[in-house]
């Protein structure tokens, strides 16, 4: 009985495990199912947040493409505008040119306007053929203007074609991310579709095995009773079993106590083990402290003796530095004293040199006196003469301005042809004489003062003068270099090219002598500005000037002459 008994314990207690068994697996089946629940929420919010992400993805994608279609928008827009400033400036430029051209033909029309009636056929001939010329650059002008608007045309068309390829890669750019973003749904769709399978099936599965646990536990009530018996007849079976077991539990009991003890000595071995090595590391890590501690006083004690070291050659230099300072006053105080005892000789000498020099003054004073005095007498000398060649010179300018006037008048009557060539001639001949006479008469009185002439600033005018003189010989040399021609010419005409070189000769003469005159007044405003010691050097330059003058005067009027023979000999085939 008492094993009947115990069975049944053995069987009650084998039905409550199986239950806490069925209880257990139920309970993580049901975890499980929240779990996967869990799992699928949290798909499913990562699919939520990874839309959302597309969708702002999608968003920027298509505000940067927006942005970046009205940037370039915009850079088209001020390209355009650039080029219609472009076009507006042509414009100006042309209007400008075209103004400038009808300027320069009214100044044209002007000029034409003012010429002489015999030119009316040339002048209309060229009225005609600016207008040609006017009509054609209006042509030009339009053609150009044709030519922009035609550019303008392409360059707008281009623009469009531009534009228009722009807006359609960006839609296939937003096509190609459309389907991307559908794959990407679809993918998703799928994956969702998979994961529920995978669910269902597992959800059959667990439905499947409790289906069986079920079956098992109906099962397993209609055999208890039949093995209740068969139970009981093998409990005694099992009793022995079991004793065998318990004798086989306390011989396995004792051999995992040998194991255990054998572990546990092992393991203090190894623990053993550690603590020695961590007892030699620790050693090991007090050593190198002792040595990097050891080093470390080394290097105190190092920078200790640099520190040392430096403070005593600071001392040292600052000792040095008082001792040169002691010297340097001691040599500042023996240079003072030598000073003083050098100024102080100095100052006697100097003393004595102050009385040399008064002795020597009081004897330059009665030199200069008597210099003083000859130079008076010197100078009355010199103002009388200097009186004297200023009446010579206003004489002379006086008969200059007379001279002038006759010339001025010869010279309209020569161009009125009142007067023959040669009378004029003789006329410039007779000019020139006179000139000569009163220039060799103030020559000798510049001589008698026995003085050299001082420079002046005049003299450079002078160079200049003779630079306009040679520059007018080359204007006048201009009408001889025509090729030679031995076609004989009718004397009408040779008298013409007589006349207009003797006009040219006259026009060359009367600027040569009006910048004689102004030289001259020149010369009176330099005399008036300058001191009255230089008056005497002055008037002998400018006598020397005069001169040279008369004589620049005489050689043009040679050369006139000559050119108006060379002429006449080569208009009349005269070689």
């Amino acid at each position: 009985m008492p094993n009947h008994g115990g069975t049944v314990d053995e069987m009650i207690n084998d039905l409550s495990k199986l239950q806490k068994k069925q209880m257990k697996e139920i309970e993580k089946m049901i975890e499980y199912e929240k779990k996967m629940q869990e799992i699928r929420e949290e798909n499913e919010n990562k699919i939520k947040r990874q839309q959302e992400i597309e969708k702002r993805k999608e968003k920027m994608i298509f505000l940067k493409q927006k942005e970046k279609l009205l940037q370039e928008q915009k850079e088209a827009e001020i390209r355009e505008e650039k080029q219609r400033k472009k076009i507006k400036q042509m414009e100006a430029q042309e209007r400008e040119r075209e103004r400038q051209e009808a300027e320069k033909e009214r100044r044209q029309k002007e000029l034409e306007l003012e010429m002489q009636k015999e030119q009316k056929r040339k002048n209309e001939e060229l009225k005609k053929k600016q207008e040609e010329f006017h009509k054609q650059l209006e042509e030009k002008h339009l053609q150009k203007q044709k030519e922009l608007e035609i550019r303008k045309k392409e360059l707008d068309k281009r623009e469009q074609k531009r534009i228009q390829a722009l807006e359609e890669k960006q839609q296939q750019k937003a096509l190609e991310t459309q389907e991307k973003r559908l794959e990407k749904e679809r993918k998703l769709e799928q994956n969702k579709k998979n994961q529920m399978k995978i669910l269902e099936a597992q959800r059959k599965e667990f439905l499947e095995k409790e289906q069986k646990a079920e079956q098992k536990l109906e099962n397993f009530k209609g055999q208890r009773d039949k093995e209740y018996e068969n139970r009981r007849k093998e409990a005694e079976k099992k009793s022995e079993t079991i004793k065998k077991v318990l004798s086989q539990n306390e011989k396995l009991l004792k051999k995992r106590r040998k194991d255990i003890l054998l572990k546990e000595k092992e393991s203090e071995l190894r623990k053993n083990e550690v603590l020695a090595l961590k007892e030699e590391e620790h050693k090991k890590k007090k050593k190198e402290l002792q040595v990097k501690e050891k080093h470390r006083k080394q290097v105190l004690d190092h920078n200790y003796e640099i520190e040392q070291q430096e403070k005593k050659r600071i001392l040292a230099k600052i000792e040095e530095d008082e001792h040169k300072f002691e010297k340097a006053l001691k040599d500042r105080e023996a240079y003072l004293t030598q000073k003083k005892e050098t100024d102080k000789r100095k100052r006697k000498e100097r003393e004595k040199n102050v009385k040399k020099i008064h002795k020597m003054q009081d004897k330059e004073k009665e030199e200069i006196l008597k210099r003083i005095q000859e130079d008076d007498e010197k100078a009355e000398a010199i103002k009388k003469e200097r009186n004297q060649i200023l009446q010579i010179r206003n004489q002379m300018r006086i008969e200059a301005d007379l001279m002038k006037t006759e010339m001025k008048e010869y010279f309209e009557k020569l161009q009125n042809k009142q007067v023959s060539l040669e009378g004029a001639k003789e006329m410039m001949e007779n000019f020139s004489k006179k000139f000569e006479e009163k220039q060799k008469k103030l020559k000798k009185i510049s001589s008698s003062q026995g003085s050299t002439p001082v420079k002046s600033k005049a003299k450079p005018q002078a160079k200049s003068q003779v630079k306009k003189k040679i520059d007018v010989e080359k204007d006048t040399k201009k009408p001889t270099k025509k090729k030679k021609s031995y076609t004989p010419m009718s004397e009408e005409d040779i008298k013409k090219s007589l006349d207009e070189l003797a006009r040219k000769q006259s026009e060359e003469l009367m600027q040569v002598i009006e910048q004689e005159e102004q030289k001259e007044e020149e010369r009176n405003i330099n005399l008036q500005n300058s001191e009255p010691s230089t008056h005497d050097s002055l008037e002998l330059e400018y006598g020397v000037e005069r001169g040279k003058a008369s004589d620049r005067i005489q050689k043009l009027a040679k050369k006139h002459d000559k050119n108006l023979v060379e002429l006449e000999k080569r208009l009349r085939g005269v070689v």
